[in-house]
Parts: C-alpha cells; structure tokens; sequence
C-alpha cells in the first residue's frame, strides 16, 4: 500500500511540473484570401509534441490500447478560426533511440480563419497568414515552443491565387498611415488658407489665390512624387527582406537535412500510426 501511495504521489508530481510543447504548422492549401471581410480559407496541419514519461520503452505496445483521456494533453486550440471548422485530431507516439516517448497530437483543420489585413501600401503590400494557436492550460503549467526538429512550412505548389499573390514561406508586413496622416495634414492647410483668404480685399485675394493655387499644386505633385519613390524603396526592401528569409529558411532546412542524415536522426526515431487512436472530430 505505501509502494501503491509513493507511486501515486510521484505520478502527480510528474503532471503538476510545467511542460514544454513542441508545435510544427503547415500551411497545406491556402484557398480564398478575403481582404474585405478579412479572412482566408484553407486547409492546415497542427502537430504538437511533448515528453510522456508514462510511455517509455513501451515501443511494442498497441497505440489503440492506451487511453489517452486519462493522460496529460496540451488542450490547444486555433484561436482564429471564423464559425464552424471541419477539424480532425488523432495522437501517435514517437519514440527515440533511448526508448524516450514522445506523444504526438495532429490536427487537420479545413475552414477559414480571421486575418486582420494590413494592405495600406498598395499595391506593394506583404500580408501575413497566421494560425493563432493558445492553450486551455494556465502560464505555468505549458510553454509552447516552435518545433526545431520538425520545421514549419508552406505547401506554395497548392496555393489557388496565385495570380494575385505571391505566395512565400515568410512575410512581414509593418503598416505605417503615413499617407493617410500627410493627406489630413494638406487638407487642413487648405482649411486654413481659405480662412485667411477672406482678411484680404477682394482684388488681393484674387492674386493670393492664383499663387496659393499654383503653390498647392507643385507640393501637391511633388509630395505624390515622393510618396511613389518612398513606396517603390520600401517595397523592394521589404520584399528583399522576404526574400533573405526564405533563403535563410531553406539553409536552415537543408542543413536540417544533412545533419538527419549524418548522424542516423531519421532513423532514430519510431514513428507508430494509430488510426484507431483518434480523439476528437469537430465538423
């Protein structure tokens, strides 16, 4: 009884200390991007992971016999999704060369998701797509982490407009009102001007008004101008700044590769499917 007990407390020591979930996203099809209403639709897969203690060198034993409802689970959820989402999630167990586990939780997630559009510069704009993934779990029970072993990507060969996008695995987008804040500042010189017009006789108006008029015209022109060259740099930049990201992101990748294969990762690591261990299904 008191070994029984010892056991007991230990398992409950083991739940309260705060886990570290490894979470991949892959973007697999990006439909109807709607920048109006501001969403788009696609279809994603969420994989999570974390250390199961519980598991270890169980690497033998029939995934459709564990019951998962009575083990720890991250209960994640994807915040941004708009209305009702088909959404499928099962668990596997992965499993390293020491006989470590590792449980899995997948998700397929096919519906839309809101996505707050940032296209102030047209038509040079970089608009980000993002899953907002949170936990039901309180700050000091989850730290969820980005799967270093597992790189998140972009399936970019399924992408449906492409002919009004350019799809890339990384974006940034910084908007700035600028243009709108320097139009409000014109019309308020316009606002003022036409104010103090009226202090002059009518004769000296006429002419103050001709030369106000053709001053208003060379900066309204010449701040366009400027405003065009403006967006032309930064657009290059930040479409520079994509570029370097993806490029930076493909070393990172093939260099994940080389090291997989190097050192025997990919073999390491066991890979059990459990069709029948599915845990949830939202439609």
């Amino acid at each position: 009884m008191d070994e029984l007990a010892e056991e007991v407390n230990l398992r409950a020591l083991v739940e309260k200390r705060k886990r570290t979930v490894y979470i991949k996203a892959v973007f697999l099809k990006i439909e109807d991007i709607n920048t109006i209403q501001e969403f788009f639709s696609g279809l994603v897969f969420v994989k999570a992971k974390w250390r199961e203690p519980a598991l270890d060198h169980c690497i033998n034993k029939d995934i459709s016999t564990i019951k998962w409802d009575g083990m720890w689970g991250p209960k994640l959820d994807i915040n941004n999704i708009l209305g009702e989402a088909k959404q499928q999630i099962w668990r596997d167990i992965q499993f390293n060369n020491r006989g470590e586990a590792f449980a899995l939780e997948k998700r397929r997630v096919k519906g839309s998701f809101t996505e707050r559009m940032e296209l102030q510069e047209f038509p040079f704009d970089i608009q980000d797509l993002s899953l907002l993934i949170t936990s039901d779990h309180k700050d000091d029970e989850i730290q969820l982490e980005e799967d270093e072993e597992d790189i998140s990507n972009v399936v970019t060969h399924s992408f449906v407009d492409e002919s009004e996008w350019d799809l890339k695995n990384f974006v940034q987008c910084e908007p700035r009102d600028r243009y709108i804040l320097g139009s409000m500042i014109f019309l308020f010189f316009v606002a003022i001007w036409h104010g103090i017009i009226t202090r002059f006789s009518e004769d000296d108006s006429d002419k103050l008004d001709l030369y106000a008029y053709i001053v208003f015209i060379v900066v309204y022109v010449l701040l366009h101008a400027l405003f065009f060259v403006t967006m032309i740099i930064r657009g290059y930049k930040r479409r520079a700044e994509v570029q370097q990201r993806e490029t930076d992101y493909l070393k990172r990748l093939e260099n994940f590769s080389q090291d997989g294969d190097k050192d025997g990762t990919k073999k390491r690591w066991r890979l059990r499917p459990g069709p029948t261990s599915k845990v949830g299904m939202k439609v």
